[in-house]
């Protein structure tokens, strides 16, 4: 009687973390839908984000480092008016 026990907790274990499994992937298939659409309208306003995006992965660190400065130096400035 123990064993089926345990092999019916087991069996109820499986199917919980297979549904759970499911579920995950759902959520990531709806997040990823997500994130698609948010980026399409950014490009649509920002249309010149596009080869920003593009060149980012071969651009020298040292350039990467001065872009996200004065990003940073920007946004302290609006935030300090």
């Amino acid at each position: 009687m123990l064993v089926k026990y345990i092999c019916s907790a087991a069996d109820y274990k499986s199917a919980i973390e297979k549904q759970q499994r499911s579920q995950n992937k759902e959520v990531m298939k709806n997040a990823e839908a997500d994130l698609a659409e948010i980026l399409a309208e950014i490009i649509q306003k920002h249309p010149e984000l596009t080869e920003i995006v593009q060149a980012w992965p071969d651009l020298p660190e040292k350039v990467k480092s001065a872009i996200l400065g004065m990003i940073d130096r920007q946004t302290e400035r609006e935030k300090s008016q």
